[in-house]
């Protein structure tokens, strides 16, 4: 019988049969200096994992490490000294001056109350005006007819004109024109009469001052402890550099010695990266004017995490009725790109602060707009658009080079255009700042070069006309169903995305990229030769390791390693007649991916998925609350405002003056004598979101059932086995009993049953339907912490259509790296019992381990099955619930077999023998299943 050590660290995976030892170990070996308290969630919504017991409070806040430090250099000239309002710089060690403000004051909100109802109506729950004035009218009726006091407004445009008063709001919009002034194109016989509508259209460019922007974020408290102030180089043990935030870097490195080279009396400033990224967004489809361009706004120096995650740290502002003005929109921070200017720092202390141009995030399209590149050319590189795969004389694009160029060909438009790829005539806007360079600064994007791209667009489309080339249509649209029946078939796990009907619907978006790319491998096992299989290994092992919080120069070779693989496999495409050549560009900036993670730090803060999901908030939403009718003036109106308020509320939860609950404020402030609240019930995790981000200050993590049991089982032990079908639990309860209570001596499968602890008959057991695992995850849709939570079931019934067996990662006992460490079990039964004074939460499983001592040559993943006991049954035991990682997502070993055409997903672990452990399912099962 397999046995699972009691108590597993997430970092390293080593066990321990105590918490003693586990926590001598962490302190040991883990803890790290404890980072900025990141605020607790201001929406907190009921969905599904609020059902389970709390929480431990962490001692420390030190994060698993992924990596550990041999050292960090920072640069020796631009180093962030504290100084005064003029300037001056500070003796060392000088503390900043403490902020000067009164705990009450809520202005212009009369009371904390008011406050959060004005939040809560226009901010959280956006509920229209019209309906706003509906409540305050009804508000007002209830007062005067029970003489309880006023209402907090009279009427919605009370309300307003208080959140357009907030002292600490954000940048106002304003505006300027913007036409074409160059020449109008003439036909052939001389006319000009004829041009396109745009070249006489005066545009409106509603903007926001970005030094404003910038100097509001750099102020923002919120962001202490979440702020690089230098650029640095970090160090792993073995001496490799590590990348993670933008500030660590080689590019911003070699910026600053170029700012000292430029003037020496820069020593000591501050250099802040300015991070824009635009992006075309459609809202609607039915509409009149449904699209917009955004102009969004960062700062490198804020950390990876918390732009991800975004918390006021990207920003809108502008909209660009074309996609040109970013020249004259960024105009108020040239000045200081060159002279320094003073800044309140989110630490309290000032700084002089110096501004640079830094990455620009944009798909493909807005690249070629901002390089003024011919569509196909690489944005980055001269190489021929024909040729991306392999020209021998491409050259890095700079801005010299362009200049060259345009001099000496200036005179035939036609050579830059098609030997060059270059529009004549016109440089791009980073050419008017200083140390401005757009070649070098277009950023990896993830999202449309990776998933959308090379993924979606490419290697599943090319797969697709694979088939129907080698066996002919008919057969080829055979296969082509099965893969869809597969990835119907697939286990449900949490945060997955379903394909019911496989992957034949029209509108893909990101998310659904992403969710293919986590079960495609499998599906078509058996089905497509074994370098097919090869290449889109290859490309998953490079999306998942540049995709990483934190790459080290180990990882870049690793990722190396996969390019040249996918490479060479991709070739088959050719030799099938599916492609002629791989001259595409968002396949090309493969290439640039080792380049520009030494430049940028990790990929994950530089994505378009940031700008996308940023879409949501300040575009689609305010679009969704005008009017539709000339929406644009309504839709700043409503951003400026929840601006305002979600200032405002950084500022006061900053303060302290949000602490605890609304009603914990009102007893406090006026029932002084009432001293606790009876806490709110909880409900069934019914909500099908299984996995989302968890905002909790970042700690080892845990694994904790469903604090409210299940009703309809039997609490005695003898009853509750014959009622799940499981005759032998008793016994394997008593061997699990004294694995808990003698770890030291020797295990329940080397002693008889007899020696085993006995249960009394009068204790009584409590199912429970899920259990919730917290772990650090940051590569992964996590909280400011890098904290993510996820539901594991094990459930007779999932909404009706059959049971549902969630599988676990748990310890083998084996001090082994990835998965040789790892062994999966699937989850029968969650359950807890008292036995002499102490409550043993459990899970009864089923034991699978690995087929081979290496992963599957073809897929790169490992290949399981079920052990089988001496009856030739499914073996199973019961474990302590602390014994669990986190969720294991298994996918059949299909073959060459068709399914049936209408199996169901919910049979899938029942009616297979061997599966691969997806080491895809997510990021962080990618870093321990390898």
């Amino acid at each position: 019988m397999n046995i699972a050590s009691r108590l597993l660290c997430s970092s390293c995976l080593r066990t321990f049969t105590n918490q003693s030892g586990l926590t001598q170990h962490y302190n040991a070996h883990h803890r790290r200096s404890s980072p900025a308290t990141p605020p607790t969630c201001e929406e907190s919504p009921n969905d599904g994992f609020d059902d389970y017991e709390d929480l431990h409070q962490p001692v420390e806040r030190g994060s698993p490490p992924l990596q550990s430090y041999l050292g960090v250099e920072f640069h020796p000239s631009l180093n962030a000294l504290p100084c005064d309002a003029d300037g001056c710089y500070l003796p060392p060690d000088t503390l900043p001056e403490p902020p000067l403000f009164n705990k009450t004051d809520y202005a212009p909100f009369k009371q904390r109350a008011h406050f959060e109802l004005v939040n809560f109506l226009y901010r959280r729950n956006k509920m229209p005006g019209a309906h706003i004035k509906e409540l305050m009218h009804i508000w007002v009726a209830d007062s005067l007819a029970n003489n309880n006091g006023d209402a907090p407004f009279s009427s919605e445009e009370e309300m307003y004109a208080l959140i357009d008063v907030i002292p600490f709001g954000s940048a106002p919009w304003k505006c300027f024109s913007l036409s074409y002034d160059g020449d109008e194109p003439a036909d052939h016989s001389g006319d000009n009469s004829e041009h396109p509508g745009w070249m006489s259209t005066e545009y409106d460019v509603w903007y926001r001052d970005p030094r404003l922007v910038v100097r509001a974020m750099l102020s923002n408290p919120d962001f202490n402890g979440e702020l690089d102030y230098m650029p640095f180089r970090r160090y792993t043990r073995s001496g490799a550099h590590a990348y993670k935030d933008f500030m660590s870097g080689s590019w911003v490195w070699t910026q600053a010695d170029a700012i000292i080279a430029e003037n020496a009396e820069n020593a000591g400033v501050m250099f802040v990266l300015i991070i824009l990224g635009s992006d075309k967004t459609t809202v609607s489809v039915t509409t009149g004017q449904n699209d917009f361009y955004p102009l969004y706004l960062s700062i490198g120096n804020i950390h990876n995490n918390v732009r991800r995650v975004h918390r006021e740290s990207v920003i809108i502002i502008a909209f660009l009725p074309i996609p040109k003005g970013a020249c004259k929109i960024l105009a108020s921070l040239k000045e200081a790109m060159s002279t320094p200017e003073v800044v309140l720092c989110p630490d309290g202390h000032q700084r002089r602060a110096i501004y640079g141009l830094g990455p620009y995030i944009g798909d493909y399209p807005e690249q070629v707009l901002l390089t003024l590149i011919v569509q196909g050319w690489s944005p980055k590189g001269t190489e021929r658009w024909n040729m991306l795969s392999n020209d021998p004389d491409r050259h890095t694009r700079t801005p010299e080079l362009i200049e060259v160029l345009m001099n000496t060909y200036g005179d035939d438009p036609a050579v830059l255009r098609k030997a060059f790829g270059i529009i004549p005539d016109i440089m791009p806007f980073t050419s008017e700042f200083p140390r401005g360079n757009i070649y070098e600064t277009i950023s990896p994007d993830l999202l449309h070069q990776l998933i959308k791209g090379t993924f979606k667009d490419h290697l599943v489309t090319w797969i697709g006309e694979y088939l129907c080339l080698v066996h002919g249509d008919k057969r080829g649209e055979e296969v082509l169903d099965e893969i869809d029946r597969r990835l119907a078939a697939m286990p449900p796990f949490p945060g997955l995305r379903r394909f019911p009907q496989g992957r034949r619907f029209k509108q893909w978006t990101g998310d659904d990229s992403k969710g293919l790319m986590k079960i495609y491998l499998p599906a078509l096992y058996g089905l497509v030769p074994a370098r097919i299989l090869k290449t889109l290994a290859a490309f998953f092992d490079f999306c998942y390791t540049v995709r990483r919080e934190e790459v080290s120069e180990d990882d870049l070779d690793d990722v190396g390693s996969a390019l040249d693989r996918f490479r060479e496999n991709r070739e088959i495409f050719v030799d099938s007649g599916v492609r002629e050549n791989f001259s595409l560009p968002r396949q090309h900036s493969m290439e640039y991916y080792i380049p520009d993670i030494r430049k940028f730090g990790a990929p994950n803060g530089l994505c378009t998925s940031i700008t996308e999901a940023k879409h949501i908030k300040a575009v689609k939403e305010p679009w969704r609350q005008s009017s539709k009718n000339r929406p644009l003036g309504q839709m700043l109106l409503t951003i400026q405002r929840q601006d305002n308020l979600a200032r405002a509320v950084q500022v006061f939860r900053d303060r302290g003056m949000l602490n605890g609950d609304i009603l914990d404020w009102a007893f406090s402030e006026y029932c002084s004598d009432v001293v606790d609240l009876a806490p709110e019930d909880g409900r069934e995790d019914d909500d099908d979101r299984d996995a989302r981000p968890l905002d909790v200050p970042t700690y080892d993590g845990e694994v904790k059932l469903a604090s409210t049991p299940q009703c309809k089982y039997p609490r005695q032990i003898e009853a509750l086995a014959m009622h799940i079908g499981y005759p032998e639990l008793p016994k394997l309860i008593r061997c699990f009993l004294h694995d808990q209570l003698f770890p030291q001596g020797p295990s329940s499968d080397e002693i008889s049953l007899e020696r085993c602890p006995e249960l009394k008959g009068d204790e009584r057991f409590y199912v429970r339907h899920s259990a919730r695992a917290v772990y650090y995850a940051p590569c992964d849709p996590s909280g400011i912490g890098g904290m993510r939570q996820e539901l594991i079931r094990s459930t007779p019934s999932w909404f009706g259509t059959g049971p549902r067996r969630d599988c676990v990662f748990v310890s083998n006992g084996v001090d082994a790296d990835g998965f040789r460490g790892l062994k999966v079990v699937c989850i029968m039964l969650f359950f807890s019992f008292n036995y002499q004074g102490t409550i043993y939460p459990c899970a009864l499983v089923q034991w699978f381990s690995a087929t081979n001592d290496a992963p599957d040559p073809d897929t790169g993943m490992w290949t399981i099955k079920a052990d089988i006991d001496d009856e030739g049954e499914r073996d199973v035991s019961v474990i302590h619930v602390d014994s669990i990682l986190r969720a294991a997502h298994l996918l059949p070993i299909f073959g060459q077999d068709f399914l049936p055409k209408h199996f169901h997903f919910t049979h899938t672990y029942d009616a297979f023998d061997m599966f691969f452990v997806n080491k895809y399912a997510d990021h962080h099962a990618n870093t321990i299943a390898w």
